[in-house]
Parts: structure tokens; C-alpha cells; sequence
């Protein structure tokens, strides 16, 4: 009997067991783990080697399994085995590693688990890839960009600080990232009602001795606005409120352009009138050469800052960078809850890239650019090269332990009205200046035309009244006049 159970086994696993494992990490839990993982019949693993820490254990078997080589052999034993997914015992690794262990299965391109505790594995739980595992920078394939955060935080202690768009993710991060540098006063401006509830809840549990205000108000209310800055001086503006959405924008277009546009002059005319010292605009890679009306909303933000800061004691800046990692509304929540249903996650185009940033890095970023320039420059972060969407897909399914096209489809559902294949960081009339940060570059104007400031300046006035008028009751926009009048500006 004890025979035929034998031979049983063998031609299962054989017959049966369909993905090849390693396991990385040998404790004295890994016997009985490997025991249970073979012997279950949920399970049809076949493990092919095992992976200590432990250089003395090379050579040595558990359960016939061998011990193929230690950590820093990871890489090539991978190569060598090619096992269908790679298992960590995270009893096993030392404090410390486990995330890198994690990043080098990564860089194999197969998919990675944590192997659960013994009782869960009693208990029939498979094996979990553990998403919180996973930090979003490791999408960037890069490596994030360092600030100096004590010389941010000195910058920015002692003042107040008002951030319009306060409930979003961009705006919220900067909230947080203030009120941690002991600020004067925080003003938290934001028209939706249940974002700004979450936002003042967490600041002012987490930082109980900052004086924090929350308003509801729109930016395109310009009475509203005179009565929040008369109310709380903010001596520093963050302007993050705006419509970022682009294919919604497309089937809204005038919202677009009266928040982003024309909210931005309302603010920045308000900004020059209270004497506000310093006003920071956050833009997007989408406004350069703009192909959609979200993308020339913003860029007529950009232009509206860089008409009044010459005439004005505000310093005026402005903050251009491409697409936020897990921020509201973007690619990475949508793929992780594609990736729940079990897909297909649906990419674009095979080819689209775009460039991306986490949302610290944005904010710090942000906080940065306050520090530099005297008024109406672009400040640009230097994000490397450029990420296919595909890639990034590919990487979060992994993430999840599947295998992309395989465990999890993968649907090219092509471009969406106003999207392109690739973005732009520069305009073709910007000049690129390096800052005292190696990786902040600065986009300054040119006019490189013979025409007088007074000309331009005239034409920058009619874009504005056109764009009014239209605003107030005209039919959506023609983004091709729109584009078409902007570049009179440098005609």
C-alpha cells in the first residue's frame, strides 16, 4: 500500500503538477511548509529548488527538494531553473531584504508570492503576492528623485499657506507635506464638500497645533475668492484646483476652460491685488503643444501666469510634470481593479507612452519650485525616460503573482478622443535652463521674433475676451482656433 501511495504521488507530480516553483528562504518552518504545499490536493506545484541564506546548506535536500544556492545567486538560479513563479517564506528573510529579494524576483519578469504562514497553508490559503508589498515607485523604473526635505520644510515653516484644489490627490499630499513644516496657517480651499471633510479630518488629527481652515468655494467664483483672501493674507498659493480628465473634458469642453483658464485668472488677479508673495501653478506635459481641451485649458493657465508676473510683485511660478502614480482618476487604480476582475486591463495602444512620477515626487516638486525663479518660469522634473503603458500593465499584473496575456488578457482598445501616443515636456519657443537642482530643469519664453511686448501683450488680451465671451455662451470650443490664437502669441 505504502508503495502504491508512493507511485501515486510520483505520477502526480509528474502528471498533475503543472507550475514549476522556487522557494526562496529555508527556515525551520520550511520542512512541514514544503510537506503540506506537496501533499495538498489543491495544490499541483512542483518544487524545483530551494534558495537559503544560509551558504552551508548548499547541496542539502528537504523532502528531495535541493538547496540550489543562496541570495546572491538569485538572479542566475532563476535563469537556470525557470521556474513558472518564485515563492517567498518571509520568516525566512532577513529584516530588511525581503523587499529587495522581492525586487530581483521582479527583475526576472516572472511572477512573485509571499508563502503564508503554515496555518493558513493548513488551512488551504494559496499563496498571496501581497500587494502592499509592492511600493508604487517601483513602477517608475527609475529611481525617485531626492529633495532636500529639511531645507523644504525651513522654506515653508512660520508662513501662511493656502492650497486651492486641497481635496484632490495632488492637492491633499500638498496639505500634508505643509502642515508636517509647522506653518502659520493652512487654508484649505476645495469646492467639494465630502474631499475637504477627509482632508481637514486627517490634518487636523495628525497635526493638532497647525491652524488649519477649510473653505468650500470655486476658483471661477472671483467674490468668493476676494472674501477668502481678505479673510486669511496667505503670503503662499498652491493651485492645484483644476479638471484633469481628459476624454471627460473632451464631452465638457467649456468646464475645462473656465475652470482651468479662466479660474486661474480670477486667482491670479485676486493673488496681485492681496499681495500674495509667491503663487505656484501645477501643470501637465499635456499642455505643451496641446492636442485636447484639458491639455489647452492648462497651457492658457501657463501663458495667463507668464503675462501678469512681469507686472506684478507676486512671483509667479509655474510647475509642468506628466502622469501621478495611484493618483485619482489615473491608469494604476483602474488596472489594479481590472486586475481584481480577473481582466482583460485595457491599454491603449501597444506603442503609447507617457512619463510618470509618484505623488511626493510631484509635491516635493512643488515645494521646490516656490524656492527658485523670480517670476513667470516653468520648472520641469527630470523623469527619465518615458514609460510604455504596456510595460507598466505588465509590471502590476506581475505585481499580482499572474502572468500577463496568459492569467490575465490584456485589450488594446485604442487612442480616446484628445490622447496621443507620446507627450512633450518642452514647447518648441521654450528655452531649457538647468536650476540648482540636478534634476528640475527650467522652461523660460522666447520671443525670437522682433515683435514688441506691447503687440504680444495686445493679442494675449484678445485671446482672453474671446475665450470669455465663448465661455459664457458660446457653442465648445474649436480647440484648432483656440490653438490657432495662442500661437499669434509667437507668430
Amino acid at each position: 500500500m505504502r508503495i502504491v501511495r508512493r507511485l501515486h504521488g510520483e505520477l502526480r507530480e509528474k502528471v498533475l503538477a503543472s507550475r514549476r516553483i522556487v522557494i526562496v528562504g529555508v527556515d525551520d518552518s520550511t520542512e512541514s511548509m514544503l510537506r503540506e504545499l506537496m501533499s495538498h490536493p489543491r495544490h499541483d506545484y512542483r518544487i524545483v529548488g530551494l534558495v537559503s541564506g544560509d551558504r552551508s546548506t548548499l547541496g542539502l535536500r528537504i523532502h528531495n527538494v535541493p538547496i540550489v544556492g543562496c541570495y546572491d545567486q538569485l538572479e542566475e538560479i532563476l535563469g537556470r531553473t525557470s521556474p513558472d513563479e518564485t515563492f517567498i517564506v518571509a520568516s525566512a528573510v532577513p529584516e530588511g531584504r525581503l523587499r529587495e529579494l522581492i525586487r530581483r524576483c521582479h527583475g526576472s519578469g516572472r511572477p512573485v508570492k509571499l508563502l503564508p504562514d503554515l496555518a493558513d497553508i493548513l488551512k488551504g490559503k494559496e499563496p498571496s503576492p501581497h500587494p502592499e508589498l509592492y511600493p508604487v515607485d517601483e513602477l517608475l523604473f527609475r529611481e525617485p528623485v531626492q529633495f532636500d526635505l529639511e531645507r523644504l520644510g525651513q522654506s515653508l515653516r512660520g508662513r501662511r499657506i493656502m492650497v486651492t484644489g486641497a481635496g484632490g490627490s495632488i492637492g491633499s499630499e500638498i496639505c500634508r507635506q505643509v502642515a508636517a513644516c509647522r506653518p502659520a496657517g493652512l487654508v484649505m480651499f476645495e469646492k467639494h464638500e465630502a474631499s475637504l471633510f477627509h482632508i481637514e479630518r486627517e490634518i487636523r488629527r495628525l497635526y493638532p497645533e497647525v491652524t488649519a481652515d477649510a473653505f468650500i468655494g470655486d476658483v471661477r467664483d472671483s467674490s468668493r475668492i476676494d472674501e477668502i483672501l481678505e479673510a486669511t493674507r496667505p503670503e503662499l498659493i498652491f493651485h492645484a484646483a483644476a479638471y484633469k480628465h481628459v476624454p471627460m473634458m473632451e464631452r465638457n469642453p467649456w468646464e475645462a476652460v473656465k475652470t482651468n483658464a479662466l479660474g486661474t485668472k480670477i486667482l491670479t488677479e485676486a493673488a496681485d491685488r492681496f499681495g500674495v508673495g509667491t503663487f505656484v501653478l501645477i501643470s501637465t506635459d499635456k499642455a505643451v503643444e496641446p492636442t485636447c481641451v484639458m491639455g489647452a485649458s492648462k497651457r492658457m493657465a501657463e501663458l495667463i501666469l507668464q503675462w501678469i508676473a512681469p507686472h506684478s510683485r507676486t512671483r509667479f511660478l509655474t510647475v509642468r510634470f506628466g502622469n501621478v502614480l495611484d493618483s485619482s482618476g489615473s491608469v494604476i487604480p483602474l488596472f489594479r481593479e481590472q486586475i481584481e476582475r480577473g481582466g482583460p486591463v485595457t491599454v491603449t495602444h501597444a506603442r503609447a507612452t507617457r512619463w510618470f512620477m509618484t505623488v511626493p515626487e510631484a509635491v516635493q516638486l512643488i515645494l521646490e519650485a516656490q524656492t527658485l525663479g523670480r517670476g513667470g518660469e516653468v520648472f520641469v522634473l527630470d523623469m527619465g525616460k518615458p514609460v510604455r503603458i504596456l510595460d507598466l500593465a505588465c509590471s502590476l499584473i506581475r505585481q499580482r503573482g499572474l502572468r500577463p496575456g496568459k492569467d490575465v488578457p490584456i485589450e488594446f482598445t485604442g487612442l480616446r478622443p484628445g490622447e496621443r501616443l507620446f507627450e512633450r515636456l518642452f514647447n518648441d519657443h521654450e528655452m531649457v535652463w538647468k536650476t540648482p537642482h540636478p534634476r528640475i530643469l527650467m522652461a523660460a519664453e522666447t520671443n525670437g521674433n522682433g515683435h514688441g511686448q506691447g503687440r504680444r501683450a495686445e493679442e494675449f488680451r484678445r485671446l482672453i475676451r474671446w475665450i470669455q465671451a465663448a465661455a459664457g455662451e458660446g457653442p465648445a470650443p474649436d480647440l484648432e482656433e483656440l490653438a490657432d490664437r495662442a500661437e499669434r502669441l509667437y507668430a
